[in-house]
């Protein structure tokens, strides 16, 4: 840390560094090697897997700079920028300096202005570019799997009375995109706030994010999937009845060997998560041994991409049925679209230093919306939705 003048004003320099470095060892599997399934206690077939083992590592070395510029006494800026280089490897596996490779650069600026020089009302506002942690689930698909089996008992002995039929095959069907980027969010932030009366301000804060260079293992071939078009049974989920919109949605049935399927771990480029905001807020600062704050946020989050986890390597690109590009009603509001989100935090410091607090939260509810399900052939069901929040609620 540096504190610099006489350069167009004050200035609060700040350099840093980290080295990161994390194990995470993921395994899973049947105890004893197999599982076996019966009917009313009567073994009929057991399923013979070794399960994996995933053995992943994190290094991250990032570097940041910023500074605190204080132009003149109306007007203080700022800058920054950090970045990161992130390398995931597994030790399951022989590789060549890392499975996974990125460096982003995320620069930062904001600003704060006093309008009109009595420190009364400021307007201020906010850019800047952030980037994911270090994480082994956007890799750890890469660790080859066994092979997996079946073999039909005799129900009066449990003896094996076949020989193990393979139901998947080995290794992998992983690969990564030699030009994987890290996932990102940018956002902007642009706020008034002003003091009313001494103690007491008042504010208003538009608020914007955009999440991309989501990660995810995409289905590289999707020929051998078959397209079913259906008639939309509208909300009834019955064909022929007055409320059927007269719209069809689009099915897909796999006419290919699952075995086949491969898949890219990429970042999809048509994959998007969009927030919009504004928050209302009210302050009294401490003073006369009491404070209260007060903050009303409504919001809107669309995508089609879902926002009930971060780990990346969903199961959302993973046939036609899950695609955004095979399914445009999965573009719309998501899960965890609360519209509002109200709180209310106060204090009051009583005699003896004693100080009592208090919090009072409201969060609206999540987004939902009607699913179709439809049963393509007897040993296999598959779905599509309307929007990307109905998949969740499968």
């Amino acid at each position: 840390t540096q504190f610099a003048s006489g350069f167009a004003g004050d200035h609060n320099l700040k350099l840093g560094a980290e080295f990161e470095r994390s194990t995470v060892v993921s395994e899973l599997g049947y105890a004893g090697g197999g599982y076996i399934g019966a009917y009313s206690g009567v073994p009929y077939y057991a399923y013979l897997w070794d399960g994996y083992l995933r053995d992943s590592v994190n290094t991250r070395l990032s570097a940041y700079a910023q500074d605190s510029w204080q132009v003149n006494s109306r007007l203080t800026i700022n800058p920054g920028i950090r970045v990161d280089h992130i390398r995931g490897d597994l030790n399951s596996i022989a590789h060549g300096g890392g499975i996974f490779k990125t460096t982003s650069w995320g620069p930062r600026v904001g600003f704060a202005f006093d309008v009109a020089g009595n420190g009364q009302t400021v307007f201020k506002g906010h850019w800047g570019r952030y980037y994911d942690g270090a994480k082994s689930t956007y890799f750890d698909l890469m660790t080859p799997a066994n092979p997996f089996y079946v073999v039909y008992l005799d129900p009066s002995t449990g003896s094996p009375i076949s020989e193990p039929y393979q139901l998947t095959a080995g290794g992998t069907v992983h690969s990564m995109d030699p030009d994987i980027k890290h996932p990102r969010m940018d956002q902007a932030i642009l706020g008034l706030q002003h003091e009313l009366f001494p103690n007491f301000s008042v504010g208003v804060t538009g608020i914007y994010r955009k999440n991309s260079n989501f990660i995810d293992d995409v289905l590289t071939d999707a020929s051998g999937w078959e397209k079913v078009t259906l008639p939309d049974p509208g909300p009834d989920n019955e064909e022929g009845t007055s409320d059927d919109p007269g719209t069809t949605l689009d099915f897909y049935e796999q006419v290919s060997d699952p075995d086949d399927n491969r898949f890219l771990i990429t970042n999809p480029e048509d994959a998007y998560r969009e927030y919009k905001g504004v928050e209302l807020m009210a302050e009294k600062r401490f003073s006369d041994r009491w404070m209260l704050q007060a903050s009303w946020v409504i919001s809107k989050i669309e995508g089609n991409i879902n926002n009930t986890g971060n780990f990346g390597n969903s199961a959302e690109y993973d046939s036609p049925n899950t695609d955004p590009r095979f399914q445009p009603f999965r573009d719309g509001r998501l899960t965890n679209d609360n519209t509002h989100l109200a709180k209310l935090l106060g204090m009051w410091q009583g005699p003896w230093g004693v100080i009592a607090s208090g919090a009072y939260f409201y969060t609206s509810g999540g987004t939902f919306n009607r699913t179709v399900r439809v049963r393509l052939d007897a040993q296999r069901e598959v779905f599509a939705s309307a929007t990307v929040d109905e998949l969740a609620a499968l």
